[in-house]
């Protein structure tokens, strides 16, 4: 019984801190292995530069490379888009997020209000706002042809401070972890 509680407690932390994945798939449309695939048209929803070191091309650049050099070593194929059997199709998005935490009554660092003591009165400790940015990728398989999405995978977590110093090593590591639920 412990045994089961620890497997769950240990799964349970590191889906906490992990990323957040989602996959969806129509499995009216098959995806054979090694089939062929093209880049879709672009369809202008460029990012827009948010501080990030890498400029916005060279950062698009980077998710072609990651997903182009994943669907390969699955052994899926590039071709043009006319001789595709299917389309892929990517977007990205970048959000800064700011969360507020109340004061917790608990900490054993805090005094409580009301009493001074020798030390005199204590400390009012307001909450504590955390900011972070977040990152999305979406990537779609589309059949050739057809406006039906065969496979649609999704991954969102916190952009680290080393991913904007290392943004390709980040994204490669990103785009790896998305396209483990490809089929």
């Amino acid at each position: 019984m412990r045994t089961l509680l620890a497997i769950v407690l240990g799964a349970a932390v590191v889906t906490a801190c992990g990323p957040s994945l989602h996959y969806q798939r129509d499995a009216s449309v098959p995806i054979p292995a090694n089939t062929t695939w093209a880049w879709s048209a672009p369809d202008g929803d460029t990012p827009v530069p948010t501080g990030a070191q890498a400029p916005v091309d060279s950062i698009l650049s980077f998710f072609e490379q990651a997903i182009e050099g994943e669907l390969t070593a699955r052994g899926f194929r590039r071709v043009p888009a006319t001789e595709a059997a299917f389309l892929v199709h990517f977007h990205i998005g970048r959000r800064t997020m700011v969360d507020t935490l109340p004061h917790r009554g608990d900490d054993p660092h805090v005094r409580a209000p009301g009493g001074g003591g020798v030390y005199g009165r204590p400390e009012e400790f307001g909450d504590r706002v955390i900011v972070w940015d977040e990152g999305m990728l979406v990537v779609d398989v589309l059949p050739r042809g057809r406006r039906v999405v065969a496979w649609r995978g999704i991954i969102a977590d916190e952009i680290a401070p080393a991913s904007e110093r290392d943004p390709l090593k980040a994204i490669s590591e990103a785009v790896a972890k998305l396209m483990r639920g490809f089929p």
